[in-house]
């Protein structure tokens, strides 16, 4: 019984099930959030300089050397507590300074659960601990030493800045977190002061959050506009390439002015007719129905290789289209299925690989691209 208790509350653990506390029998349970947390949070790969990169070596040096630099130390100098009288902590209030008690262990592979139920034994040294650094205001090496991990933002994080990075720290440098915390809050609101505002000529003082509000619109507005412009500049880019403005562009700023380009026109609002399928993504670009393969066929997805193929890679084989897919993983009964199913939306396509690829514009009933159209999806 003991043995099943300790499982059940590691599986708890790892489940992030606060609202169980005396365990459950169905252990099935616990499973199944676990491996579903565990597949969404899993870093199967990163774009990096607009190439996809799933090779393990290299995501983790392009990690490191991501978090590296924003973790960088700046050599500036930092104000002194010197003299400055603190009050003391009791010992009830430090002892329930967290309320959750059973959350995962840190680094230092304690959780508060522990410390709790021990808190006659470890009292004297967290108490030591706490004067330690309020005296001589220095962490002992590895206090604040933690585990970086990448919650994703968004379904199917490509890059570094879909992910939002959470510190998983130990347990006595939250206790010292928290007591910064509770004593800071008391003073915040009588720092920021309530009337957030300046004295602006010719109006009165309470207009000022109005000025501040027209001048944001107008900003949005222009900002907005000029979106839709350069969205032109990248339609017409597109279906001219080698017009002598197309090429003066890209003479003088090469490939960085085609990518903004790119970036200016939504995606979502663009189809691909196929021709040649050379600049096509198979998986990636809406060019079989509003949607993308990459979102119709998900599962799919997961498990290919060539993320990143173009149509022409992927399908064009002894002057006929024959499609090959490179799978990650043994294929089970569904994903045949599944296959089965996109070979057969396949075949009832027609390709044209004598005729180039070219955008239709589905805001306008004609597929051609308009400023104005562009403009009223962006509001």
């Amino acid at each position: 019984w003991k043995l099943v208790t300790q499982n059940e509350s590691i599986l708890a653990q790892k489940s992030r099930v606060r609202w169980i506390k005396e365990g459950d029998l169905n252990t099935k349970f616990f499973h199944f959030i676990v491996n579903r947390r565990r597949k969404k949070n899993e870093l199967k790969g990163l774009l990096i300089d607009g190439s996809w990169v799933d090779e393990p070596k290299e995501v983790k040096s392009f990690v490191k050397e991501y978090f590296q630099d924003r973790f960088r130390e700046l050599n500036d100098d930092r104000p002194t507590l010197d003299g400055v009288q603190f009050n003391q902590v009791k010992l009830n209030k430090l002892c329930g300074i967290v309320v959750a008690s059973s959350k995962s262990p840190g680094p230092d592979r304690f959780n508060f659960k522990f410390i709790k139920e021990f808190w006659a034994t470890m009292k004297g040294d967290i108490m030591r601990f706490v004067k330690e650094f309020q005296v001589n205001g220095k962490l002992p090496r590895g206090t604040n030493f933690a585990f970086i991990t990448l919650i994703p933002k968004k379904d199917n994080p490509q890059y570094l800045d879909n992910y939002r990075p959470i510190s998983l720290v130990g347990c006595m440098y939250k206790i010292l977190y928290k007591i910064w915390a509770n004593r800071t809050k008391k003073v915040f609101p009588s720092v920021i002061d309530d009337r957030q505002s300046a004295f602006l000529e010719g109006r009165n003082l309470l207009h000022s959050v109005l000025v501040v509000n027209e001048g944001i619109d107008e900003a949005k507005r222009r900002r907005k506009a000029c979106k839709a412009l350069l969205a032109k500049w990248s339609w017409n880019l597109f279906h001219q390439p080698h017009s002598l403005w197309g090429r003066v562009l890209k003479a003088r700023y090469g490939r960085c002015y085609n990518l903004y380009l790119e970036n200016a026109t939504n995606k979502d609002y663009i189809y691909w007719k196929v021709g040649k399928g050379t600049q096509v993504r198979f998986w990636l670009d809406s060019w079989m129905g509003t949607k993308c393969l990459a979102n119709t066929y998900p599962r799919l997805f997961i498990n290919l290789e060539q993320k990143q193929e173009l149509i022409v890679d992927m399908g064009y084989k002894m002057e006929d289209w024959v499609w090959q897919f490179r799978w990650c993983k043994n294929w089970f009964e569904w994903k045949l299925s599944k296959e089965q199913s996109l070979q057969q939306v396949l075949r009832n396509t027609t390709f044209h690989k004598d005729q180039p690829n070219i955008w239709i514009w589905l805001p306008e009933s004609f597929g051609i691209f308009s400023v104005k159209s562009t403009y009223k999806t962006i509001l």
